[in-house]
């Protein structure tokens, strides 16, 4: 939007998602403190897998004998997108876990990886941002390292 500017000091409308995600940033970034959330290394102190189909998802974490999260989709998720529901699974997992994972650094396996990357840098498509946000979130407020 800047490049359509008549001048660089000129004034531009921002979209409300864009507001949004800048309400984001300003709210979060001192949260950050420059702790990474995404790992440089192989030292993980939790696995995780997850999957997702059309009628649901299941997430299971290693270490743990029976730890195991389900989910069944109801009939707007189980329309929404494979990437959607990939990600859903994280977030659900992650959710699950959630006693056993905080101060962590987890691995997670996922069999999409337009996934990975969207937990990574986040999605141009709402629906998908907002999932994305909500695992960051999760991560952030329960210092986990994540990599997917």
């Amino acid at each position: 939007m800047i490049f359509l500017s008549p001048t660089w000091d000129g004034k531009i409308s921002l979209s409300g998602s864009t507001l949004n995600e800048l309400c984001f940033w300003e709210d979060n970034i001192s949260f950050l403190n420059s702790r990474r959330l995404l790992s440089l290394h192989s030292h993980y102190t939790r696995v995780c897998y997850s999957d997702a189909s059309s009628t649901g998802c299941a997430s299971y974490m290693l270490e743990f004998y029976n730890t195991i999260s389900h989910k069944m989709w109801n009939v707007e998720e189980a329309q929404m997108s494979s990437s959607y529901r990939e990600l859903k699974a994280i977030s659900l997992g992650l959710e699950s876990f959630l006693p056993l994972v905080k101060g962590h650094t987890i691995k997670w396996y996922t069999d999409n990886q337009s996934v990975s990357r969207i937990v990574e840098v986040g999605s141009m498509k709402e629906d998908l941002q907002r999932l994305a946000l909500r695992i960051f979130s999760m991560c952030l407020l329960n210092c986990i390292t994540l990599e997917v």
